[in-house]
């Protein structure tokens, strides 16, 4: 049975990631998280969708076309984004932070698609595009562009990187930019398309619920990841642009590169595209989304194992500093850290 939670826990998961409510270290949970908040977060988002879709099949209105738009866009992809605001054990990302990198991670990583594809050989050969090459080429540079903007945010949290962490602020750029991009084939597929009965198009809601669905496994999943992958090569000393070339990094966003490109090959697979299935589409996206999640997961548990490694580190009277110490010489409690003889030099083991 769901425990029931009252509303003053839901206002103290937002209370993080300040000077005076970043938990220290010893205060940080060793266990796995269990969220709760972002299951009520996706049953508000969808009370919301079907209101406003009722008051348009009832009365008529037409201005509830746009709204019905932007929270079907947002009916999965923000959720995720909680989920990975509770499951951060450090606490040390604050909810107003969550939301900048949403809408600038988002908008900024979908410029930085387009100025991609400037020079990508879809551009150059427009021949090659619609086929194979086309969904190689998509994931390469979305994948890209969303690592480009998630490593910026990870530099300007200087030496404050954990896998946790990064895995949200990955999941906020991705969410940003799935929210965008579903709103945009929303209304593509309805204008494009021509308007049905009331305004609405049945193309504009199988695209609205399909990828709303789908978004469990898509653009949020692929940059959370590469935002884990990241943090994880941190150790520390803070984020290096470097890390994009690092084979610690490499082989994780070859991953999301890959599982993206595979989502957008034409329906060419044999079996796997045979089958049709109501609003997922079919087989092969069901298989990406579990795939990518296996893939999370693992993350997942390297931010616990790394949550136990550094509550290890004790903090001796007149020794090295708490590593969550914030920037602004203000530890976890709010008050003035005292000032370190020595760093303490975090080097977890590698992702295996």
């Amino acid at each position: 049975m769901p425990k029931r939670h009252q509303r003053g826990e839901t206002e103290e998961l937002f209370i993080c990631g300040t000077p005076s409510t970043t938990p220290a270290l010893a205060q940080v949970s060793r266990e796995w998280p269990h969220p709760w908040l972002y299951s009520r977060v996706f049953l508000v988002l969808l009370a919301s969708f079907a209101a406003l879709f009722l008051m348009l099949l009832l009365f008529g209105n037409p201005i509830t076309i746009p709204s019905i738009m932007f929270i079907g866009a947002l009916l999965v992809p923000f959720p995720l984004v909680i989920f990975f605001f509770e499951t951060n054990a450090f606490r040390n990302v604050s909810f107003a932070r969550v939301i900048e990198i949403f809408f600038i991670g988002g908008a900024f990583s979908i410029v930085a698609v387009h100025i991609l594809n400037r020079v990508a050989p879809d551009n150059i050969f427009p021949g090659l595009a619609g086929g194979v090459v086309s969904a190689v080429m998509t994931g390469i540079v979305e994948e890209l562009a969303k690592a480009l903007l998630v490593g910026y945010f990870l530099s300007k949290s200087r030496g404050q990187n954990y896998i946790l962490s990064g895995l949200l602020i990955g999941a906020a750029v991705g969410a940003g930019f799935a929210v965008f991009e579903t709103a945009g084939y929303i209304f593509e597929y309805g204008y494009m398309q021509g308007y049905g009965v009331l305004g609405v198009s049945a193309s504009m809601i199988d695209v609205t619920l399909t990828r709303a669905v789908l978004s469990v496994g898509g653009h949020v999943a692929w940059a959370a990841v590469e935002g884990g992958a990241l943090a994880a090569l941190d150790r520390g000393r803070g984020f290096d642009w470097g890390h994009l070339f690092n084979e610690g990094f490499l082989p994780f966003i070859g991953i999301c590169m890959v599982l993206h490109a595979i989502w957008d090959l034409p329906q060419i697979i044999p079996i796997i595209d045979w089958i049709e299935i109501p609003v997922l589409g079919g087989p092969r996206y069901i298989l990406l989304c579990g795939a990518i999640w296996v893939v999370l997961f693992l993350f997942m548990n390297r931010g616990i194992v790394q949550v136990n490694e550094l509550s290890n580190l004790r903090v001796q009277p007149g020794g090295p500093s708490d590593p969550m110490q914030r920037d602004d010489g203000v530890d976890g409690a709010g008050s003035a850290a005292p000032a370190a003889p020595a760093a303490v030099k975090i080097t977890p083991p590698p992702l295996r």
